[in-house]
């Protein structure tokens, strides 16, 4: 994790530079490596403003708040950037996945693709996987386990039943 404070309108101060540092630190088990981060202190007249910009796995945040006593900026912005990654994770997390079936057709020179569409992967238990198959007229239904967070593939067996295979990534 790389971490830079900087100070503007204002000198330098080592106990600030490490409470930021500390605080900066309730960050780093929310996100993976590597992270970036980039701490700005500006004082003018009376006010401080602390801003924060965060970089890590693809996720940018920014946060910025206003206040007469230095220390609760930080400590404000810091609340504000830590619900912003906790929100954005969590709206990763339930956004629907998309997924291509193909159907292969052996050929004289190998197999190729002929037809593609998306296929939605969907959060659901096993039990709404089996009603969401028994309402479809395709032999399968591909969903995330909400359990278990694995891909499962549920099929419709030829002599009656039905298959479940459990995808590993």
């Amino acid at each position: 994790m790389q971490v830079s404070v900087t100070f503007r309108n204002m000198d330098p101060q080592e106990g600030i530079k490490e409470y930021v540092e500390k605080k900066v630190q309730r960050l780093k088990r929310l996100l993976n490596e590597p992270i970036d981060i980039r701490v700005v202190l500006d004082s003018e007249k009376f006010r401080y403003q602390a801003e924060v910009y965060v970089s890590a796995d693809g996720l940018n945040v920014i946060g910025r708040h206003n206040e007469e006593d230095l220390r609760a900026a930080v400590d404000l912005v810091m609340d504000k950037v830590e619900r912003q990654i906790r929100d954005q994770k969590g709206r990763d997390r339930a956004r629907v996945r998309q997924v291509s079936a193909h159907v292969v057709v052996p050929a004289e020179a190998g197999p190729q693709v002929i037809e593609s569409e998306p296929y939605p992967l969907k959060p659901m238990t096993l039990e709404e996987a089996l009603k969401d198959l028994e309402a479809r007229e395709e032999d399968f239904v591909i969903f995330i386990d909400e359990k278990t967070d694995a891909i499962n593939l549920l099929y419709r067996k030829r002599a009656g039943g039905y298959g479940l295979l459990e995808l590993e990534v």
